[in-house]
């Protein structure tokens, strides 16, 4: 004979898509920078994908970099002539 089981334990699911990358990423010349610098600079994403976004993450040839989601500007220092 078959009948109804007891029921199942709750779940909650959180549904949220993949959010925007950062855009427009420049790296701005400016003569107030000493000698193995650079300043880069980018928008911000519009749609964090109904998840508040943290941070992102910047990687180099030799670091990583963390930076949090409301930052839209970074100098790097200590770079060489060739180094990406």
């Amino acid at each position: 004979m078959h009948g109804e089981s007891p029921l199942s334990d709750e779940t909650a699911i959180l549904l949220a898509v993949v959010p925007d990358s950062p855009a427009n990423f420049a790296r701005i010349d400016e003569r107030t920078l000493d000698a193995g610098q650079i300043r880069l600079t980018w928008t911000l994403p519009s749609d964090e994908g109904g998840d508040p976004v943290t941070g992102y993450n910047l990687y180099s040839s030799s670091t990583i970099t963390s930076i949090p989601s409301t930052q839209n500007t970074l100098t790097l220092t200590d770079l060489s002539v060739g180094q990406l």
